[in-house]
């Protein structure tokens, strides 16, 4: 009885100290990983800080950030296994062999052909692994850019064909996800099949060689040889972790091998030195451009102290190219050290909003000085637009400064640069989003004043203000062609003289003075004022709903229910073999040694056979689960109405797509499959032991007990600790992101260190994190273990003290074997079921936006309009009303208005008036609640969404340009021939220039259009509009982001291209819309003028009159002759207003007879 006892307490400390040698490896490795994990990330933060140029943006750092070195760090964890599953195999082979000598062969062989296996199909795992991730990175980018872009896609009923897209892409990316489930079920397959195939033969070959078979022979060899499930099972997951950290390295070693940006050093100034800057005969040349050709040639250039500078050209000739070249942003490939001779501050083109308050972003790390604070505002024009906000200066700014509109946008960023005070100003087009009454604030308050003792540096589109400017830079195809004084240009550069003569009267429409709201509509207005969405959730852990919604998905609820039924009765399949060897030791039936094999024989083919069926059907049903889930959000998503896309932050839908969409597809899919796999085996033991051992229900009631009441109350802990670890990961991204867009701006503030040190901050709370959990797992995995050893002791115990029941010592191998199982395996499941709990919430995330609901439908079958509709082009609104909430306030009020067939009419008002809603009611983004629009006297309302939107062509406010070729961005669907292609390019002044390309049509454009200025991304947009075959055509402020001299070639090509088009044009320039046939004057949501701009301007106190006259006398002057001009050019060729008769409207067809300008 005591050596009974002390065999058992033998058994225990030895499963004791293993647990904790286990545990203790684990947790050091995890230490260790975490602090490389947090090096690797503070590393490449370091370098992207310094890096010249990211062909893929910050996509590619963030990429480098969750995928690589997550994979160091499991490498990390893992890489011991390399060569401890080999230490192990051998240590089992031995004791084997000492327990059955040469019987033992078969086991050597099995693992010779095993091993080798089991290494193949761990790199054959990564490899599909990495072919995904490629698959899935290339879906997500377009996702983001279809997200980023999903107005235009909208307003050109782009939905379908990037659907196909998107769809091709999934469908590569399912059959890797499948292909590589498929190798994880045999490995799973092997892993569990290996220690029953193994026993067979070798208790086989020890009774075939005239061996008696015994209890202590038969189960000591089945539990060594169960032993080795662990090496198998841990061996492919470390060949696994270590390629995919040797691609990683890889990808680090090229990321750290990148180029740098040589940093401009401020340098004293010589005593009799006056200048403030100074370049000299210097060529530039951007990393990654295409050609050998520089991209700025012969630069010489000296700024004196104190001076303003204007830096002027067309659309792509230079002048942010040159900007980069004083900040030191751009290579310098010949000519001497550039010299600067004070700090800088500098504003970019597109504003730098970080995701904090407005104040914080104004002051930048600078100490608070308030009297300079409020100055500040003045200047930058913000102080009635902190009168709108909630908490004035302490709003919390969106990621991107979302919920600012772009004018407010951009002076927020004016105000940070002013509020610096360095000695040197680079301000990139400032003025380009902020209409004529605040620009004017701005130039002659902050530039002329505020700025007068600064040197001051412009690239300026605005060019009313160049007389006022000390010097002026005028660069054309990236050469400085002349320089000077504002006279002396005017005099000796007919180019310049005429491109400043074009910009008299080219002057940008005035809007309510000091305020712009993101758009014209009360609910955006409520951006301004709070949240419109609530907080994301998905860091909670899942609920019971989770969990049957990804049980009814793809092939249903029952199919799942059979699967998990499937994974236990197979493993029952391994229990009864290990029965049968129980009654095959005291040969109970008396039964031959061969019945005895032959039967142990079918017991393990068919464990082995169920072992892989019931992994392919677990991989069938799970990915057919992500699919069908991805096909309904992806579905959901694009049929949804666009105020979905206003109240929802990009950035969380975008998240579905990437992160939740990964955890279904893979990270719970193998948690879960893992889980499954090994809860029949610690459930096998338990109800094993409990019915074989007598009062063997005892300990395994208790310990389940026990096991359950841990588990509940140590799980607050590990689901705190998993949210604090999810909750502080994003900020590190987030900060990423931030830094990269505005990396000129960081490095021209010289904030780097500062910036770096918010970095280790946040890599520093997000480790702590990390740690946490993964010291609450490491604790909850040694409790579980702890358990499973008392209850393989306790099980001992009540061996030793039936030990002289009948058949007790095949009972008690029977029992040990299995229970012995417990150690490893029942901590492992419970932590899997953790990890597929928590990321079950993905599901959650997934099911919740794929229940968005939808706009109205793409086509109606039954109501499809003619295939020539519409033939005239009359456009009438009658009685129009539209909210964007349902009890909302009204945006536009019963506006009735008729647009006649090839009329070219003018859209204007103050902001707010209703203008760019009446093209939004137009083209049902926002539906009316009253009133009917037709076109050509059909109700568009009655017909899809496509049929009316692929009839209306548009050219949106801002331009968008997605990656690919140039080709691909016109054309995105080969719908056009080459030869239309180039008309189309040559249409909007851009053929020469892509011909000049070594790649031309198929020249290469980067995230978001990066590669390409803003204002050719609006030509670009207006070439696709060319090639369009609408008869209807839209122009929302589509000449923003041009200079004069572009904006005026602009007019003539619409002119030129579209005269057979009724075009309606909303326009923050007056003077492209003041030679249209008709202006339409909105106020408050209604239409309060409607008729020729002569006439218009000819009525006393009207709205367009007042909007005329407050551009200046010079320009109104000018805007009145062109307005006469028009009058002269419509009379020419018989323009009149159709009259609709006494007796009411007239039909479309007699409207249409008496159309404008026939």
């Amino acid at each position: 009885m005591l050596n009974g006892h002390m065999y058992a307490l033998a058994l225990f400390l030895s499963s004791f100290f293993s647990s904790i040698a286990i545990h203790q490896q684990y947790a050091e490795c995890n230490r260790v990983g975490i602090k490389i994990r947090a090096a690797i990330t503070g590393m490449v933060y370091r370098k992207s800080l310094r890096v010249s140029r990211l062909k893929g943006g910050a996509g590619e750092v963030i990429n480098i950030l969750s995928t690589d070195v997550t994979r160091i760090n499991d490498a990390v964890v893992n890489f011991h296994f390399l060569w401890a599953a080999f230490v192990e195999v051998v240590l089992i082979l031995g004791i084997s062999f000492s327990e059955i000598g040469v019987s033992a062969l078969p086991a050597l062989a099995w693992v010779l052909i095993l091993l080798p296996i089991q290494v193949y199909l761990g790199k054959l795992t990564n490899d599909y692994n990495r072919d995904q991730t490629s698959a899935t990175t290339e879906r997500v980018h377009l996702m983001s850019e279809i997200l980023t872009a999903i107005k235009l896609i909208k307003f050109y009923a782009w939905e379908k064909p990037f659907t196909e897209k998107i769809s091709e892409i999934r469908q590569r990316e399912m059959e890797l996800i499948y292909n590589g489930l498929i190798v994880k079920t045999v490995n799973f397959a092997v892993v569990f099949a290996v220690p029953v195939l193994v026993a067979l033969t070798c208790l086989s070959t020890y009774v075939g060689t005239g061996n008696r078979l015994t209890a202590s022979v038969s189960f000591t060899v089945l539990s060594v040889f169960n032993t080795l499930r662990y090496p198998f099972f841990m061996l492919p997951m470390a060949v696994k972790s270590t390629a995919g950290a040797l691609t990683a390295f890889g990808r680090l070693e090229t990321f750290f091998h990148l180029e740098e940006v040589e940093e401009l050093k401020v340098i004293p100034a010589p005593a009799d030195c006056d200048l403030a800057l100074h370049i000299s005969k210097s060529n530039f040349k951007w990393d990654g451009a295409e050609g050998d050709d520089p991209s700025l040639r012969d630069v010489s250039l000296a700024i004196k102290k104190g001076s303003r500078v204007a830096i002027v050209g067309d659309v792509g000739s230079g002048k942010s190219s040159l900007i980069a070249a004083l900040l030191g942003q751009i290579r310098q490939v010949s000519g001497p050290e550039i010299k600067l001779y004070g700090t800088t501050a500098y504003m970019s083109q597109e504003a730098w909003i970080l995701n904090m308050t407005l104040r914080q972003n104004i002051l930048f790390g600078k100490d608070m000085d308030m009297e300079r604070y409020q100055e500040v505002i003045r200047v930058a024009g913000l102080q009635r637009d902190l009168t709108l906000l909630l908490s004035a200066d302490q709003t919390e700014l969106a990621e991107r400064g979302a919920n600012l509109s772009g004018g407010q946008r951009q002076r927020v960023s004016l105000a940070r640069t002013i509020y610096y005070d360095a000695e040197i100003v680079i301000l990139d087009d400032p003025l380009s989003a902020v209409d004529q009454h605040v620009g004017r604030h701005i130039f002659e308050e902050c530039f002329l004043k505020h700025l007068g003792n600064k040197t001051l540096i412009i690239a300026l589109n605005q060019l009313q203000y160049l007389s006022q400017m000390d010097y002026v830079v005028f660069i054309e195809n990236g050469t400085i062609r002349s320089q000077g004084t504002y006279s002396s240009l005017m005099e000796t550069d007919t180019v310049f003289s005429e491109l400043n003569e074009l910009s008299v009267y080219s002057i940008s429409q005035t809007r309510q003075p000091h305020h712009d709201s993101p758009d014209d509509d009360d609910e955006e207005d409520a951006i301004l004022r709070g949240k419109l969405v609530q907080d994301d959730l998905s860091t909670q852990s899942a609920g019971f709903g989770d969990f049957v919604a990804y049980a009814r998905s793809g092939s249903g609820s029952v199919v799942t229910i059979s699967i998990m039924i499937m994974f236990v009765l197979v493993h029952g399949i391994r229990i009864a073999g290990d029965y049968w060897l129980r009654l095959w030791v005291p040969r109970i039936g008396g039964f031959s040694d061969a019945v005895y094999i032959g039967v142990y024989g079918v017991f393990a083919i068919a464990f082995t056979i169920g072992a892989f069926f019931r992994g392919l059907f677990f991989s069938q049903a799970t990915s057919y689960k992500a699919f069908t889930l991805h096909s309904k959000l992806f579905h959901a998503v694009m049929h949804a109405p666009m105020s979905f896309f206003d109240m929802t932050p990009l950035g969380r839908i975008l998240s579905a797509f990437s992160k939740h969409q990964l955890h279904v597809d893979d990270t719970m899919l193998d948690s879960a499959m893992q889980a499954l796999q090994y809860f029949p085996l610690g459930l096998g033991a338990l109800v094993l032991c409990a019915a074989i051992i007598p009062w063997g229900w005892a300990p395994a009631i208790g310990i389940v007990i026990i096991a359950y009441l841990f588990i509940r109350y140590s799980n607050p802990a590990d689901l705190k600790t998993k949210s604090l670890e999810a909750i502080s990961k994003p900020p590190i991204y987030a900060h990423l992101t931030a830094t990269l867009e505005g990396l000129f701006s960081v490095r021209a503030y010289h904030a780097q260190d500062r910036f770096d040190s918010i970095n280790l901050e946040r890599i520093d709370t997000n480790h702590e994190a990390l740690f946490s959990m993964q010291c609450v797992k490491s604790f909850q995995a040694l409790y579980l273990d702890i358990l499973s050893s008392l209850f393989i002791y306790f099980s001992s115990l009540l061996l030793v003290v039936n030990r002289d029941q009948p058949g007790i010592d095949s009972v008690g191998g029977l029992a040990l074997s299995n229970a012995l199982q417990m150690l490893v395996f029942v901590q492992w499941t419970v932590r899997m079921w953790g990890e597929v709990e928590t990321q079950m919430a993905s599901v959650g995330q997934l099911v919740y936006y794929g229940a968005t609901k939808p706009e109205a439908p793409f086509e109606i079958p039954e109501k499809k309009p003619p295939a020539d509709w519409p033939t005239k082009g009359l456009i009438n609104f009658n009685n129009i009303v539209l909210k964007y909430q349902k009890f909302g306030v009204a945006v536009l009020k019963n506006v009735s208005c008729t647009i006649y067939p090839t009329e070219k009419i003018g859209i204007v008002g103050r902001t707010g008036s209703g203008k760019s809603t009446l093209l939004v009611s137009l083209l049902r983004i926002v539906e009316s609640s009253e009133g009917k629009i037709t076109i050509d006297g059909l109700d568009v309302s009655q017909i899809g969404l496509h049929d009316l939107r692929n009839k209306v062509a548009i050219i949106p406010q801002e331009p968008v340009m997605f990656v690919g070729t140039l080709r691909s961005n016109l054309d995105p669907f080969s719908r056009s021939t080459d030869e239309e292609i180039w008309k189309a390019l040559d249409a909007v002044q851009l053929g020469d220039k892509v011909r000049s390309m070594p790649s031309k049509l198929e020249t290469a454009v980067t995230e978001n259009g990066k590669s390409v200025s803003q204002g050719q991304r609006q030509l670009v947009c207006i070439a696709r509009a060319i090639l369009s075959k609408a008869k209807i055509l839209v122009l929302d402020e589509a000449t923003a982001s041009l200079d004069a001299k572009t904006d005026l070639l602009i007019q003539e090509t619409i002119k030129k291209n579209f005269a057979d088009l009724t075009m309606l044009t909303i326009a923050h320039r007056l003077n492209t819309i003041i030679d249209c046939d008709r202006v339409l004057v909105m106020d408050a949501g209604k239409v309060v003028e409607f008729d020729e701009p002569i006439k218009l301007l000819d009525i006393p106190d009207g709205v367009f009159r007042s909007l005329v006259e407050q551009t200046g006398d010079a320009a109104a002057a000018k805007l009145r002759e062109c307005a006469e001009d028009a009058r002269q050019e419509r009379v020419s060729r018989g323009y009149s207003i159709p009259d609709q008769g006494k007796d009411g409207p007239m039909t479309v067809n007699e409207l249409a007879s008496q159309q404008p300008g026939v």
